[in-house]
């Protein structure tokens, strides 16, 4: 079998540029608020979050991306398609259960598969450093160990199901208010100590084929740009060898001609972040060409372990598009119990014969 980086190298020295421009964002389903159907994506495809066409001539899929988490999302994309709903992030947190973790996040990867997506935007692993933040309910705990713990099993559970596994919002996506301006000014070993220190936990447990930025800045420099975060660190100390998607709509002027590239650039409008505005035409100056195929090579290298085919068997206990209920609700029975009580099952890593906290 080819080494995954040989092949990768392979099929990228036989793109066009126009090829590497069409991988670099995505498109997003037409939906309520979004009634145009991009032409992009084919009549086929189920509306959803994020598309990315796929090269058919190289053997690369496309990339279908649905939210999230806590169960396959459809804010008006498929009229008439449900699918089950878990319960939140940090009541799965709570029951300190690695193994229930996993389970949810295969029951929520296999709902997904069945309706043919191949990348969850799932892994919110942000600490809960606020409790008026609009998105804890998604999160896992204000503990980094607790929440790498929890997060990587979560991953985990999706990835062994044949479909891709997000973790976000890289890093210190704490506010929904203004989370598009605001800047999180952290000193760097309180930033290594604690969401940092969740996510390379996390990072390094179970391996997400994507990583998304946040919105926000970070000391400065918005994050879908940061170098710090995503070379020195990310790339170059983690040795991460997946891919860097911005969340939907952050992707900075410039940041395509900086080196902190990020790999997917998400997209809610065809006027505002359309690929047409990087391409080699285009009036605006492209990203460098030298750039390129840096940004493109690692999704051929996550392609290697992960089974992302959408055309993929589906397991035929689920028919397309169906609710795997009765596995369902003994799981999410089994959560809202566990989340009730408290235990640690491997989660903390205190000295158990200690005490930590008064009678």
């Amino acid at each position: 079998m080819t080494d995954p980086d040989t092949r990768a190298r392979e099929i990228e020295a036989k793109l066009t540029d126009d090829e590497r421009f069409s991988l670099l964002a995505s498109v997003m389903g037409a939906n309520e608020l979004l009634p145009v159907r991009d032409e992009r994506i084919p009549a086929d495809v189920p509306m959803s979050a994020g598309y990315v066409p796929g090269i058919p001539r190289l053997g690369v899929p496309p990339l279908l991306m649905t939210d999230a988490s806590l169960g396959v999302t459809n804010p008006g994309y498929r009229p008439g398609d449900t699918a089950t709903a878990l319960p939140a992030g940090l009541a799965l947190a709570a029951s300190f259960n690695p193994a229930l973790a996993r389970a949810s996040g295969a029951a929520v990867a296999r709902e997904a598969r069945s309706r043919g997506f191949n990348v969850l935007l799932a892994g919110g692993i942000n600490l809960a450093r606020d409790p008026r933040n609009g998105r804890n309910f998604e999160y896992l705990s204000e503990d980094p160990f607790l929440s790498a713990t929890i997060a990587a099993e979560s991953i985990n559970g999706i990835q062994q199901q044949g479909v891709i596994s997000t973790i976000k919002h890289y890093s210190l996506n704490c506010n929904e208010t203004n989370r598009n301006w605001l800047d999180a000014v952290i000193d760097a070993d309180a930033h290594r100590e604690s969401d940092l220190l969740a996510f390379e936990i996390a990072i390094g447990r179970s391996q997400p084929g994507a990583v998304m930025t946040a919105y926000n800045k970070v000391n400065g420099d918005y994050a879908s740009g940061n170098d710090l975060l995503l070379n020195d660190i990310l790339k170059v100390a983690w040795g991460y060898q997946g891919w860097v998607m911005s969340d939907w709509g952050r992707r900075l002027a410039g940041s395509l001609r900086s080196r902190a590239w990020t790999r997917s650039q998400a997209r809610k409008s065809t006027d505002c972040f359309g690929v047409q505005r990087h391409s080699p035409t285009a009036s605006e100056p492209p990203m460098p060409k030298a750039n390129c195929p840096n940004s493109a090579f690692p999704t051929w290298r996550v392609g290697s372990y992960v089974r992302y085919s959408p055309s993929a068997p589906i397991d035929g206990r689920l028919r397309r598009h169906q609710i795997w209920l009765p596995t369902m609700q003994l799981r999410w029975t089994s959560l809202d119990r566990e989340s009730c009580c408290c235990k640690t099952a491997g989660c903390s890593p205190s000295n158990r014969s200690r005490r930590v906290a008064s009678p």
